[in-house]
């Protein structure tokens, strides 16, 4: 479009095709933590990375924030989705991370309870599109099942894939 516009006098355009380069693999990070908010990586273009930073503000609003994208071409297709839903699950984490690489998300970090983290997971499987591959590592502190002092407690804690018995018993 420049240099449709202002060209030098007797120079014909014939035609004007710039596009952004390719990114192999297509990267994108964001990262919440103690020290802030930080986006890194690659947008398809100029008014994507611009939603995405104005979203990430506006779900981040309370941290320092900063945004070091670049555009690149090369998106998988529903990319746009899938990072919009990533942002908005990592804003409710304490702290975390939501690592792309082309088509595998590896999501991460630490829910305020096993609720949280449970309704997150659920969130990341059902409206991410089908053709991201998601791993997901998120935390979430034990609950305290028998406070010291408290006397005998026992407790069962079924985790989906193990069941643990907890608890004290006499000695005698």
């Amino acid at each position: 479009a420049a240099l449709a516009n202002r060209r030098p006098s007797g120079i014909g355009l014939a035609h004007e095709e710039i596009a952004p380069p390719v990114a192999k693999p297509y990267v994108w990070d964001a990262k919440k933590g103690p020290e802030g908010f930080v986006v890194t990586g690659y947008a398809p273009t100029d008014d994507s990375r611009s939603k995405l930073v104005s979203r990430a503000k506006s779900l981040f609003a309370d941290l320092s924030f900063a945004d070091r994208t670049d555009v690149a071409d090369g998106a998988p297709q529903g990319w746009d989705k899938a990072v919009t839903i990533a942002l908005e699950q990592l804003a409710q984490l304490k702290s975390g991370e939501a690592s792309f690489r082309d088509k595998d998300l590896t999501f991460s970090g630490e829910a305020a309870d096993e609720q949280l983290a449970s309704a997150v997971r659920r969130t990341l499987k059902l409206d991410v599109p089908q053709n991201f591959k998601i791993i997901d590592r998120i935390r979430y502190p034990k609950p305290d099942l028998f406070p010291a002092g408290s006397g005998y407690v026992m407790g069962i804690v079924n985790s989906g894939s193990t069941v643990d018995v907890v608890g004290m018993i006499p000695s005698e």
